[in-house]
């Protein structure tokens, strides 16, 4: 099984790359001062899309991080990817932004990059990526969901356990993907934090769908703070159902408690299972800021919801 690929919006990319201002050589924005001549336009780069090209880039990043060894970073090994397949590209730059096919796979260099770092079993997920799917829920699952006693991962569901907090599964997510760019209390470390609690609260997703209320606000902010003041606090109380087993069955997991926040009878005693959006890893590492908002599948569905892969399986 193949999960489609996250596409980054071209604004977005400008944006994080400072809008692409002109600099003061003359040159353009993408000119050097010191005499270095633009790049030409980046010609066509095919998009993967069959499970051959995929299993492929897969293959290319397990060879990666073996090259560069035990503590190899996502960025580290994304960049080794790209530089191998496309070694005519001037990576890390990004591709020219009129070329979505060359950032769709940058793009993927880096989720499929970060999904191995965050594998608790890293020879299973490379024996696993390399064997393809079936196609059935499980499936999909096997390769986006958070193991238990694992750490949480964008692009990951993650089943929240006793004493988490939205704050610590933001900085765990992000530390996941480049060690360390989420701890402490600096400006630039809190940000991302709260960068990615706004992704993982964007709605309506999956997360606030099932687990947000109208009047769910908190004093604690931003531990359990979401969009426009409505948080995902009752998702850290014991009041759902298994969401595991409601989607191995083919079903969407079920509300726990009503929009006015009372629990719905006959529902179990579990805490929410939340999707972590995925970011992309090189603009994590060089900016340390996270967007989500131009973030897509391939299929043009946002990537604040998971794969519909998964979703099209659900009832």
């Amino acid at each position: 099984m193949r999960i489609l690929i996250p596409i980054i919006g071209i604004a977005a990319l400008a944006l994080a790359m400072g809008g692409g201002e002109e600099d003061q050589s003359g040159n353009g924005g993408n000119g050097g001062g010191n005499g270095t001549p633009d790049r030409d336009p980046l010609g066509p780069i095919p998009v993967p899309g069959s499970d051959e090209d995929l299993a492929m880039i897969d293959a290319k990043v397990c060879e990666a991080a073996e090259d560069l060894g035990p503590n190899a970073t996502a960025p580290q090994i994304q960049m080794r990817v790209a530089e191998d397949l496309h070694p005519d590209v001037a990576w890390p730059a990004y591709p020219e932004y009129d070329d979505a096919s060359a950032v769709a796979n940058w793009t993927y260099f880096g989720e499929r990059a970060a999904s191995y770092v965050a594998a608790s079993d890293k020879q299973a997920w490379c024996s696993d990526q390399a064997g393809g799917g079936g196609g059935t829920v499980a499936d999909v699952l096997s390769e986006i969901l958070v193991p238990d006693g694992g750490s949480p991962a964008p692009g990951m569901l993650y089943q929240i356990r006793k004493g988490d907090t939205l704050v610590d599964i933001a900085r765990d997510a992000l530390n996941a993907v480049v060690p360390g760019v989420a701890n402490g209390t600096g400006n630039t470390a809190r940000q991302a934090r709260l960068d990615y609690i706004y992704c993982i609260t964007s709605g309506p997703n999956w997360n606030m769908r099932l687990y947000t209320t109208q009047n769910d606000f908190s004093n604690t902010f931003p531990s359990y703070y979401g969009v426009n003041g409505i948080g995902l606090r009752q998702a850290f109380m014991p009041k759902h159902d298994d969401a595991l087993s409601a989607i191995l069955n083919g079903q969407m997991p079920t509300r726990g408690v009503t929009q006015a926040g009372a629990k719905v009878s006959g529902v179990g005693a579990r805490y929410a299972m939340l999707w972590l959006p995925p970011v992309d890893p090189q603009a994590l590492q060089q900016f340390g800021r996270v967007s989500c908002a131009h973030v897509d599948w391939s299929d043009g569905s946002s990537s604040i919801d998971p794969p519909p892969e998964l979703l099209n399986r659900l009832s």
